[in-house]
């Protein structure tokens, strides 16, 4: 991704993720999914063929706690796409990532019903103190001025979906039957798309296509979309940035998920065929599934 008005992405990445799951378990064949229990989580990242170094950050997070009788389990995944010189790109990532999990994983871990309006404010101002700590840093160190990353995470409380984003890269929610994005992108086609001057289709091989519009890290402000929406038992909940969707389609994302026995595979499966079609990017991908009875 390119930010309006900033540095060139350089061809230079650095592998970085963090990672918290327990319980990963492989679900059964997809044709029992009609008998779900609770979900699975899965991730995988990758350089891609033409990056030295990634400068993508992706997180699993499974939380279960107990207060008492009440047990909680909520699931967090995030994607975190830098970009800037000199390497800069993995430092706004990871810093995004550290900052955002930091302040939402204390909040996840608490017991009691939490509102749509809690998350909103919390994922926020998370995101805004991630967009100070890039600041400082960036105003500390000549060579990470220009830096910064999209940010997108979701939150899945039961069978609410809560989700945060800046930047281009996605969430999708899909089932047996239909696969579909809920977050629009903050990039430059993705407007031109918008005021009717470009197809989709179009957009997909513009030149342009890889210039964002909303950034963490680069604008004194970061101002992010907030949703939250209702899942059913049997859907999958999968967060990704633009190296996975410039090569691999919705529907391809769609077929490998369902045809998986766990997330881990379907997550793996997925960047080996954005490499297979290019891997002109860094590609990361974090997926929520339904975990099946036998």
């Amino acid at each position: 991704m390119h930010e309006t008005d900033s540095p060139a992405k350089v061809d230079s990445k650095l592998f970085n993720v963090d990672h918290y799951q327990s319980g990963l378990s492989n679900l059964d064949a997809a044709a029992t999914r009609r008998f779900p229990l609770g979900r699975s989580i899965g991730f995988s990242t990758d350089v891609g063929r033409c990056r030295d170094i990634d400068e993508d950050c992706v997180m699993a997070a499974d939380i279960r706690s107990s207060y008492g009788s009440d047990e909680r389990r909520r699931i967090m995944l995030l994607v975190a796409d830098g970009m800037g010189g000199h390497n800069a790109g993995q430092v706004a990532s990871a810093t995004a990532a550290r900052a955002v999990s930091g302040q939402m994983l204390s909040i996840l871990a608490t017991g009691g019903e939490i509102s749509s309006t809690t998350y909103h404010e919390a994922i926020q101002r998370a995101i805004e103190g991630a967009n100070r700590e890039i600041l400082r840093m960036a105003a500390d160190e000549p060579a990470l001025e220009g830096m910064g990353t999209t940010t997108t995470l979701v939150v899945i409380d039961e069978n609410q979906l809560h989700l945060g984003h800046v930047g281009d890269s996605r969430v999708y929610v899909l089932d047996g039957e239909s696969i579909r994005q809920v977050t629009k992108d903050h990039s430059y086609v993705q407007t031109l798309v918008d005021q009717g001057r470009i197809t989709i289709q179009q957009a997909k091989n513009h030149p342009d296509r890889n210039v964002v519009t909303r950034v963490v890290g680069y604008y004194e402000e970061a101002r992010a979309d907030l949703a939250s929406l209702n899942i059913e038992d049997n859907e999958s909940v999968l967060v990704c940035c633009d190296g996975l969707t410039a090569h691999v389609g919705d529907y391809e994302i769609r077929e490998i998920v369902l045809r998986s026995n766990d997330p881990q595979a379907a997550c793996d499966d997925l960047v080996s065929l954005a490499n297979r079609k290019g891997g002109t990017d860094n590609i990361s991908v974090a997926l929520a599934s339904p975990k099946i009875s036998t």
